[in-house]
């Protein structure tokens, strides 16, 4: 679920940002540019950890200065048959919904035990054992499908 990643980054100053402290720039540019991204290959990117390398410093047709930065950041991203807790956040006739950061999870009424669900047991706040099915990385967040039919899994104290 969540790891750390050696990632890249092109980072663009204008000449009117230029000053002696460009180390500085470019480490609260790139935490701008690409703290709370996603991608399908990387997940969410939670936090920047650690600049690893700045190259570059070549200055484009446009004037602004280009940089290539190599950077280690904290990932998230959900993985099938991983196990989760979670709490309810919503119920509805399809469903539930879970949250844990900024990761959302729906388990759907045909993923739930159907005592469980008949007899109306899910409330919202109720802490569940999930297991992810299937996952959707889009460009803002991670999204899963969960299941709480198997053994050990459900309604958790």
């Amino acid at each position: 679920m969540f790891f750390t990643g050696e990632l890249f980054q092109t980072i663009y100053i204008p000449p009117f940002e230029l000053s002696h402290n460009i180390t500085q720039i470019i480490q609260t540019k790139l935490y701008k540019t690409v703290v709370g991204t996603c991608s399908q290959e990387n997940g969410l990117i939670i936090m920047v950890l650690d600049i690893l390398t700045i190259d570059g410093g070549k200055i484009s047709t446009t004037g602004h200065v280009v940089f290539k930065v190599n950077y280690k950041a904290l990932l998230l991203k959900p993985i099938k048959s991983e196990i989760i807790d979670a709490p309810i956040v919503d119920v509805n006739a399809m469903g539930v919904f879970c949250e844990a950061g900024p990761l959302t999870i729906f388990v759907s009424s045909f993923h739930i035990k159907e005592k469980i669900w008949k007899n109306n047991e899910l409330k919202k706040n109720d802490k569940l054992r999930i297991k992810i099915i299937g996952t959707k990385i889009d460009s803002k967040r991670p999204y899963a499908i969960g299941t709480i039919q198997e053994e050990h899994l459900g309604k958790i104290a």
